[in-house]
């Protein structure tokens, strides 16, 4: 791998790694915002 293979793939995985750590702490908390409250009555 090149240096910017590498540099993307840190990027790339540091966003998904946000974005799924935004979701399980969503799903996992005790007490649901009215927004996400909202989104799973969907």
């Amino acid at each position: 791998m090149t240096v910017v293979e590498t540099l993307l793939l840190g990027f790339i995985s540091s966003i998904a790694a946000e974005i799924i750590w935004d979701i399980l702490k969503q799903v996992f908390s005790s007490k649901p915002t009215p927004k996400s409250k909202y989104a799973f009555n969907t």
